[in-house]
């Protein structure tokens, strides 16, 4: 039997996916790459640019060239660099984030440089809600990644996007202020029975670690979710993980919402004030919702609920306080 992610050579031995990543220094990135080092899935090589100094950033790559990573040294500037990282891969994974010029002009120099190193499969850096029901306009970053995958539709190289909904780590992080637990209130738009996916990055990056390694899913899309949850199901799980007691609070209607995000849009010195109000009308309104779910496709993933992720991240909180 075929094992996912290995094909078999003349003589009956066997040949790991190769896999480059770029954007291992990120939060996902690097839980992507730790994912295909465990158990030996991929060899593994990253394009990691020479003059990266951050703390955090030169631990996580450390730790994971000391677990058999190898590394290219460039960014998606260089085209030798690029040219040279994606000598003999399999699969290019990128999980960058940026603006236009990395998102399309960056990703899109990658892409060329995949395309004329023969590389037959792409997982570009979607990963969020599904992409192609939503219209540019809908929201900028999601925007962003549409109008690349436009380019990689006609190119040589199979594009696999990952899409999970939200990451929960951010949803649940004051920087998206959801929660709000000084006032005890979970805040949402709509009449919060809307479903929205919800997926923690530790899960997204197990995913993309099986696509990566799953050669019959080129050129198709993976919709993966560890929740499905409405805002009022989201409160009970909240309630259920913390044992407090949450006021469900709308703030306003999908029209309320449009009009805040034209005003923001006017009026905002900092973009996120309107680019976080879009990632939530994408949320509420539906438009972005997974169509349907491939969990099972790889059902060693067992992704972890809202109430567990909570769960794990008080004991890691009052580990360090």
């Amino acid at each position: 039997m075929m094992l996912p992610g290995y094909h078999i050579l003349t003589g009956g031995s066997m040949d790991k996916t190769k896999a480059l990543i770029v954007g291992a220094t990120g939060w996902l990135g690097h839980q992507i790459a730790a994912a295909l080092l465990d158990g030996g899935k991929a060899e593994v090589r990253a394009l990691v640019r020479p003059d990266t100094s951050n703390a955090d950033k030169v631990k996580r790559i450390e730790g994971l060239r000391s677990r058999g990573m190898t590394i290219v040294h460039g960014d998606l500037n260089d085209h030798a660099s690029m040219a040279k990282a994606c000598a003999g891969i399999d699969v290019v994974i990128s999980a960058v984030q940026g603006g236009p010029d990395v998102i399309v002009e960056g990703q899109g120099r990658l892409l060329a440089a995949a395309e004329a190193a023969g590389v037959k499969r792409m997982i570009p850096s979607d990963f969020s809600a599904d992409i192609a029901r939503l219209d540019y306009e809908d929201n900028y970053n999601l925007g962003l990644r549409k109008k690349f995958g436009e380019s990689i539709a006609s190119s040589s190289v199979a594009s696999t996007s990952v899409l999970c909904g939200g990451f929960l780590d951010v949803v649940l992080s004051p920087r998206f202020s959801t929660v709000d637990w000084e006032k005890g209130a979970l805040r949402f738009w709509g009449d919060g029975n809307q479903p929205v996916d919800y997926t923690a990055i530790s899960d997204v990056a197990l995913y993309t670690a099986a696509v990566a390694t799953d050669r019959d899913m080129a050129g198709k899309p993976l919709y993966v979710a560890g929740n499905s949850l409405t805002a009022l199901e989201l409160q009970r799980a909240l309630e259920s993980a913390t044992g407090r007691s949450l006021q469900a609070l709308s703030l306003g209607t999908l029209e309320q919402l449009r009009s805040l995000i034209e005003e923001k849009k006017r009026t905002a010195k900092n973009p996120w004030e309107w680019i976080s109000l879009q990632y939530a009308w994408v949320s509420a309104s539906g438009k972005g919702k997974l169509p349907y779910l491939d969990n099972s496709r790889y059902p060693e993933i067992k992704p972890i609920s809202v109430a567990e992720f909570v769960r794990r991240t008080i004991k890691v909180r009052q580990a360090q306080a």
